[in-house]
């Protein structure tokens, strides 16, 4: 009779030990896990600065009638190759020159004409952890052509620069150099040589 006793002592003792499934810890759930890259539909960075190296990029993106096919073999000092095939006149091979590595490339078509533009991220060389936009626009698929992207002035916090794509519209967010978050949105506009991106802040 004292064993079953202790038996049942025990039992009650082991279930109240045991912590409630909603207590235990879970890793995929956890806040600190983040999604650096997203796809074109969600409103996840495309492209952040504290994302793991690569060291060969490729990626191949349709848009409309166009095919690109984007490869860099990433060092401090790399070359973007695009090759854009399915032009109503020639295929087109741009090099991009760039300090950094690219870190991503997506279509969008931000001025609504029915012919999306391309655009590659680049983390630059160095401890700043800027990122640079290069854009290829569409001339009704007839040619591409590169888009004039000023400069972004602000002095920002290191490794606070995003770039992220949300209702298929292109935002970036950084800290500038007092800790506030700054957002900006970017619009394309028909300039007097080419196509402009323009960046908008919005909070």
């Amino acid at each position: 009779m004292k064993s079953i006793i202790l038996l049942f002592f025990l039992i009650v003792f082991s279930n109240c030990t045991t912590p409630p499934p909603h207590q235990q810890s879970n890793d995929a759930d956890s806040p600190h896990s983040t999604l650096l890259y997203g796809d074109t539909n969600s409103a996840k960075p495309v492209a952040s600065t504290v994302t793991t190296n690569q060291t060969h990029f490729e990626k191949e993106l349709k848009a409309g009638n166009l095919t690109f096919n984007v490869t860099c073999d990433n060092s401090e000092s790399s070359t973007i190759h695009v090759v854009c095939t399915g032009l109503k006149n020639k295929d087109k091979i741009l090099d991009y020159p760039i300090e950094g590595q690219l870190r991503d490339a997506f279509v969008l078509d931000l001025d609504k004409n029915s012919f999306s533009e391309l655009y590659l991220i680049i983390k630059q060389t160095g401890d700043s952890g800027n990122l640079t936009i290069i854009g290829i626009s569409s001339y009704r698929d007839k040619s591409i052509g590169d888009i004039y992207v000023p400069e972004m002035a602000m002095k920002r916090r290191v490794n606070s620069d995003q770039v992220y794509i949300e209702d298929e519209k292109l935002f970036r967010k950084m800290i500038d150099e007092n800790g506030i978050p700054k957002i900006f949105s970017y619009h394309l506009k028909q300039g007097e040589a080419s196509f402009v991106l323009e960046a908008e802040q919005v909070e």
